[in-house]
C-alpha cells in the first residue's frame, strides 16, 4: 500500500486549508458581531465553537460572557461552573441574578455558593432582579454569595431592579460599601422601603470615589442621601419616575451639575434636597401631553430648585398631544414661549433648547404645513428668541416602516 502518496495528499489538504484559512482577526471580528447582532448568539455561537480548536477558544468568551442565574435553576447551574468547568469562570463578565418577586421563597442555596462566585476574578457587571428583603429574611449561602460578588475585584457596574427592602434601612447602603471602591456605574430601579415612615440612622459615611454614572428609576429609600453617601466624580443624575410620590428626597450629591428627568404627565413635582446645585436641567416628557399642562408643571419644578440661580441651561423634549387640533395652536407656543421667559427673567438661562415631537395618522402637504408651522413658532416664541435658544417642531408619520425614515417635518427657529 502506497501510504506516501496518503501523506502527500494530507500534506497537501493541510496547506490549502492552511493558506485559505481566515486571518484570526477576522475571525475575532465575524464571531464578535455575531454575539452583539442577535439576542440567540449562544444557539448561533454554539456550532461555530465546534469548527475547531481556535474557534472553539474565541466563542468561548462570548457564550460565556454573561451567566443568568434564577432561584429555581441556582444550584445546577452554579454545580456545572463549581465541580465541572471552573476553567470557564474567567470569561464571565457579568452575572444575572434573579429571584421572586415575593419575599416568600422556598429555594435553598448550596454552602459552596460563595467559594463558587469566587472564582469570577473577571466580574464587570452584576444585575439582581426581584432578589427581595433584607440580610436577616435571606438564607446564608445566598448572603454570602451576593457579598462575594459585591466584592469583585473588577466590578464596575451594579443594577438593582425590583428590590423591597420591607423595614431594612441597613442592607442597600451595605451593599453598595462592599463595591464602593470600584464601582463607575450604579442603576437602581423600583427600589424602597414598604415602610416608609421608618428613618436611617448609625450608619458609617461611604465614600463612592469612582461613581461616575447613577441612574434612579422609581427610588426611594432615607439612606441614599449626600450625609450617607459621598460621590466626588459623579457629576451627572438620571431620574425616572411615574409620580413623584416619593417620602425622601432625591439623591442628588451637591457635585452634581446636570440632572435629567424622565417624567410622565401625571407626575408630581420632584423633591429636592438642599445639597442639588443644578446648573444643566433636561426634562423628558415619556409620553404624550398638552403643552398647556406641561408649562406649569416646568415652572413648579423649577421653582421648586434649591438654588435655581444656578441654572444656565434647560433642555425640554415632549411629544405632543394633538387631542384640539393637528397641530399646536399659535396660543400654545405663546403661553409656553411666556413662561419661560419668566424663568429666564428669575435666572440666568444662557441656554434654552425644547424640542415638541408630534405623529401625524393621516397625509399631510409637506412644503405648505413646513412653511405654515415654521412661522408659527417663530411668531409663537418671538419674545425669546435670540443667540442660545432653540425651538424645534418634529412631526413623525405612524405608519412609516421601522427601517425608514418616520420624520415627515422639522421645523426650527
Amino acid at each position: 500500500m502506497n501510504y506516501s502518496g496518503a501523506r502527500d495528499t494530507e500534506q497537501g489538504q493541510s496547506l490549502i486549508s492552511t493558506k485559505d484559512a481566515l486571518p484570526v482577526e477576522l475571525i475575532h471580528q465575524i464571531i464578535g458581531d455575531l454575539a452583539q447582532a442577535d439576542d440567540n448568539a449562544p444557539e448561533i455561537l454554539g456550532p461555530c465553537a465546534l469548527v475547531c480548536r481556535s474557534w472553539t477558544a474565541i466563542c468561548r468568551a462570548h457564550i460565556f460572557r454573561t451567566i443568568a442565574i434564577s432561584y429555581h435553576g441556582f444550584t445546577p447551574r452554579l454545580s456545572f461552573l463549581y465541580f465541572t468547568a471552573p476553567h470557564l469562570s474567567k470569561h464571565i463578565v457579568e452575572i444575572v441574578i434573579r429571584g421572586e418577586s415575593s419575599r416568600r421563597s422556598s429555594y435553598t442555596f448550596p454552602d459552596w455558593t460563595a467559594y463558587c462566585f469566587d472564582l469570577l476574578k473577571n466580574l464587570r457587571s452584576l444585575r439582581f432582579h426581584h432578589v427581595t428583603g433584607g440580610w436577616s429574611q435571606m438564607p446564608t449561602p445566598l448572603v454570602q454569595g451576593i457579598t462575594t460578588l459585591l466584592r469583585a475585584p473588577r466590578l464596575r457596574k451594579l443594577h438593582i431592579s425590583g428590590w423591597v427592602f420591607g423595614e431594612d434601612t441597613r442592607t442597600l447602603p451595605y451593599l453598595l460599601s462592599l463595591c464602593s471602591g470600584t464601582l463607575q456605574d450604579l442603576v437602581l430601579q423600583n427600589v424602597h422601603m414598604s415602610q416608609p415612615g421608618i428613618e436611617i440612622d448609625g450608619l458609617s459615611a461611604i465614600n463612592m470615589g469612582a461613581l461616575s454614572s447613577l441612574r434612579l428609576e422609581c427610588v426611594s429609600h432615607p439612606g441614599l442621601t449626600e450625609t450617607l453617601i459621598k460621590c466626588p466624580k459623579l457629576e451627572s443624575v438620571i431620574v425616572q419616575t411615574n409620580d413623584m410620590g416619593e417620602r425622601y428626597p432625591l439623591w442628588i450629591s451637591s457635585g452634581v451639575k446636570e440632572l435629567k428627568l424622565i417624567v410622565f404627565p401625571w407626575s408630581g413635582i420632584p423633591k429636592f434636597g438642599n445639597a442639588t446645585r443644578i446648573s444643566v436641567l433636561t426634562i423628558d416628557m415619556a409620553t404624550p401631553t398638552i403643552l398647556s399642562k406641561f408649562q406649569g408643571w416646568l415652572e413648579a419644578c423649577v421653582s421648586h430648585l434649591p438654588h435655581p440661580n444656578l441654572l444656565a441651561e434647560l433642555t425640554i423634549r415632549l411629544e405632543y398631544d394633538p387631542w384640539r387640533s393637528k397641530y399646536p395652536e399659535l396660543a400654545e407656543y405663546a403661553a409656553l414661549s411666556s413662561h419661560l421667559a419668566r424663568l429666564r427673567d428669575r435666572m440666568p438661562l444662557e441656554r434654552i433648547s425644547a424640542t415638541i415631537q408630534m405623529v401625524v395618522h393621516g397625509g399631510m402637504e409637506e412644503d405648505t404645513d413646513q412653511v405654515r408651522e415654521t412661522a408659527k413658532l417663530r411668531d409663537g416664541f418671538a419674545p425669546i428668541l435670540r443667540l442660545g435658544v432653540d425651538i424645534r417642531l418634529i412631526v413623525q408619520h405612524e405608519g412609516a416602516p421601522p427601517t425608514g425614515d418616520k420624520v415627515l417635518m422639522d421645523c426650527r427657529v
